[in-house]
């Protein structure tokens, strides 16, 4: 992807209520594509305060893919 990233990044407010809800919902679902639902985890996490590297401690992944999910949803969304 050839991103740079900071090593402290953190996920973007929601917009309004109808986003925070969506993805929350999306985060504890068990009938959803399981990639929608990592990130949707790794974003309440951030919300929550968690930090990249604990994040991917928690989900099982690499800090830097919490940090590219992040990065992404701060962009573009969910």
């Amino acid at each position: 992807m050839g991103w740079v990233l900071p090593k402290v990044l953190v996920a973007r407010p929601a917009r309004d209520v109808v986003e925070e809800r969506k993805i929350r919902k999306l985060a504890g679902a068990r009938h959803a594509p399981g990639d929608w639902i990592r990130r949707a985890r790794m974003i309440t996490a951030s919300w929550d305060g968690k930090s990249a590297a604990h994040i991917a401690q928690e989900l099982g992944c690499h800090p830097q893919t919490v940090r590219e999910r992040l990065h992404r949803f701060n962009i573009h969304g969910l």
